[in-house]
């Protein structure tokens, strides 16, 4: 406690340096004339006890700088020191400043930039529960390596009959019409199965996510909402859970808000409602499927076990699941996709640019420097010699 005293005072210290030093130089000017009139006393003349006073000064000197380290931080008092020097160069130098601040905003903010983007895409943390043990699973046709959405039928065959997914949800994206409270609107709409929000691990603000009953038929129509679309058609209201709006038509119940910001990868949707799925569907593939590996499952067990399912399925639907497999890809994968080798090269590139940049201002630095120099010798020999009159100087 005592210590962080001391750092206070001292940080508050350099805010009043003038007054201190004021104060530092009264007292060794005391202690000067106190050593004066000693020698005074001493018999010495006065010519002799202020020489003899200045000569011992040298030790009050060190004192004072002594204390002035003592009551500051000498680090913090050199880094003031060299910024007023800098402020006091670079405002000498308008046109040098210029230069130097727009190479160095351009390399700076270009890099900036990019790097944004490569850490939202690459390097930053995916916002749900264990990110690392989320992936895409999709269906492989036989007549493009290309992942592809998947077949409701397969879906419930894919959730019924794996061993390496804790937990599998389907989505579809789709347009809607949202209608009530307000002027007609066209929003992006998510169809979701009701594991979708537990397996992202990503709770409501308000309400709760949906029940199984409401993903079967006859359920009931349910629909949550983003907080952005929340705030802007219904002001926020915090009594809207319960209330009846028409997606495309048909009532639904709001019975969630989910969290600012929240979105599923290449998504924008703004209202989520239930996935009803019929086994009895085959009539085409349309769904995304999202699942969760099982603790201690690695991406190759997983793949593997997929291969399997798929073997069986291609061996039970010969017509429709025929040479069709089953790939799995980590979901940090699938969002970057093909997109990993140029970001990393256009990083590269920005990185390099900013160096370029830099090594810039080091060049002008140093050009302004040698022309300083230049101009001081041109002055030191056009100077006239000690005791020479302007006429001699040519």
């Amino acid at each position: 406690m005592r210590l962080l005293r001391t750092w206070l005072a001292r940080l508050a210290g350099l805010g009043k340096r003038d007054r201190a030093e004021q104060d530092l130089a009264e007292e060794m000017r005391a202690h000067l004339e106190m050593r004066i009139a000693d020698h005074l006393r001493a018999g010495m003349s006065q010519e002799e006890a202020r020489r003899a006073a200045l000569m011992e000064s040298g030790g009050l000197q060190l004192a004072a700088d002594a204390c002035r380290e003592r009551r500051a931080l000498p680090w913090a008092t050199n880094l003031l020191q060299d910024v007023r020097f800098a402020f006091r160069t670079l405002r000498r130098s308008p046109g040098f400043t210029t230069v130097a601040a727009l190479t160095l905003a351009l390399g700076i903010g270009a890099s900036t930039a990019i790097f944004s983007v490569v850490n939202a895409a690459m390097l930053q943390r995916l916002p749900f529960l264990d990110p690392d043990r989320l992936v895409m699973v999709f269906e492989r046709s036989p007549n493009t390596p290309k992942p592809n959405v998947v077949n409701p039928r397969n879906f419930l065959e894919w959730r019924d009959r794996n061993r390496s997914f804790q937990t599998i949800a389907a989505s579809v994206e789709t347009g809607s019409s949202l209608t009530g409270d307000g002027e007609p609107e066209q929003i992006d709409r998510l169809i979701v199965s009701d594991s979708f929000f537990p397996l992202l691990g990503i709770k409501p603000i308000l309400g709760r996510w949906f029940t199984p009953q409401e993903g079967q038929a006859g359920g009931e129509h349910a629909a949550i909402l983003s907080a952005e679309l929340w705030r802007r058609r219904y002001g926020g209201d915090p009594h809207i859970l319960g209330r009846r709006i028409d997606v495309d038509h048909i009532p639904r119940t709001i019975v969630g808000i989910m969290p600012p910001g929240f979105r599923f990868p290449q998504t924008s949707a703004d209202i989520w409602t239930p996935l009803i799925l019929d086994r009895s569907d085959t009539a085409g593939r349309y769904l995304r499927t999202l699942a969760r590996l099982r603790p201690g499952v690695s991406m190759a067990s997983a793949q593997a076990d997929m291969n399997v399912l798929a073997s069986q399925l291609q061996k039970e639907r010969p017509d429709f699941d025929g040479k069709w497999g089953i790939t799995v890809v980590p979901l940090r994968e699938q969002i970057v996709g093909d997109m990993r080798t140029p970001l990393a090269i256009l990083l590269g590139a920005v990185g390099l640019l900013l160096l370029i940049a830099c090594a810039n201002v080091a060049n002008l630095t140093l050009m302004r420097g040698g022309a300083a120099d230049v101009r001081l010798r041109f002055a030191a020999r056009s100077a006239p010699a000690p005791g020479a009159s302007p006429a001699n100087c040519w």
